[in-house]
C-alpha cells in the first residue's frame, strides 16, 4: 500500500516507526487542513476489518 502521490510506501513507514534511528512525525496536508501522524502513534497500525471480528470472537480490535 502507498501513500497516494507521495512515493512512501505505508509498511515501511510502520516498520521505520520502531527503529528509533528512523522515527519521525508525517505531515501532510490538503484543501480541508493539515494533519499529523506522530512517532509511535496506534494509527499507523491497520484496523481488523468489522467481518473479520465477526467471524471469530477471539480477535481483539486494534487499539486507536
Amino acid at each position: 500500500m502507498e501513500l497516494f502521490g507521495r512515493g512512501q510506501r505505508w509498511f515501511d513507514m510502520k516498520r521505520l516507526d520502531k527503529d528509533p534511528l528512523f522515527k519521525k512525525d508525517y505531515k501532510r496536508a490538503n484543501m480541508e487542513g493539515s494533519y499529523t501522524l506522530k512517532q509511535g502513534s496506534p494509527k499507523f497500525i491497520c484496523q481488523i476489518p468489522p467481518k473479520v471480528l465477526l467471524m471469530n470472537s477471539n480477535i481483539v480490535p486494534n487499539p486507536r
